[in-house]
């Protein structure tokens, strides 16, 4: 091999490692941030005096948008790329967040299919990203890494984020939830994928 294409399989190498590092790290920003939000969301509703059955309606309405977000994400990454899906996604799970501590109960329940759709949607992007950053030989190494380490936030999330609300309150507890979906958008940038895959 010439230098110069030992000098390209270094660059290919450290891309790679640079960009699963990121995505691990997004996808537990990304449980820690579901699992929270799912917790919190039926007290945020209560509090405006919506029922307690209609509270767990909201979460049903979340999931059924999350189903149809699968496949619509999935099909704008095609469409427009992976990196610019998944910082799309972030920004709206952010804004709609805050959008649903700000509006009456009634039009929380307009909007949440909606934000289920990027919440749980953008999980199609980010798992189905793990084989165009790691070799052929190594994918099933990464895959146990990524899920066991995903999982395990999103297990941890709703003890914390109940641990949190008690500190300062859900509405609180809702911000800084919004707050660390934001704080992930660095991250997305990170995931340099091949050209090829970029446009995939």
């Amino acid at each position: 091999a010439t230098a110069e294409e030992i000098a390209a399989a270094a660059r290919e190498t450290a891309r790679m490692k640079t960009g699963f590092r990121a995505l691990v790290a997004l996808g537990v920003a990304d449980s820690i941030m579901r699992g929270g939000f799912f917790v919190l969301l039926p007290f945020v509703l209560t509090g405006k005096g919506a029922h307690v059955s209609a509270a767990g309606f909201a979460l049903t309405l979340v999931f059924f948008g999350g189903a149809f977000g699968k496949l619509a994400c999935g099909w704008f990454a095609t469409r427009f790329g992976k990196v610019f899906t998944i910082v799309m996604s972030k920004v709206g799970t952010a804004i709609g967040m805050i959008a649903i501590l700000a509006l009456p109960f009634e039009l929380d329940f307009v909007l949440l299919p909606i934000l289920g759709v990027i919440l749980n949607g953008v999980t199609t992007v980010t798992y189905g990203s793990v084989p165009d950053l790691v070799p052929p030989e190594k994918r099933t190494r990464a895959f146990s890494v990524f899920y066991t380490v995903t999982l395990a936030a999103l297990a941890a999330a709703p003890p914390a984020s109940g641990f949190v609300g008690d500190l300062i309150g859900i509405h609180g507890a809702v911000i800084v939830v919004a707050v660390l979906t934001a704080a992930t958008l660095p991250l997305a940038f990170l995931i340099r994928f091949a050209p090829a895959e970029a446009e995939a």
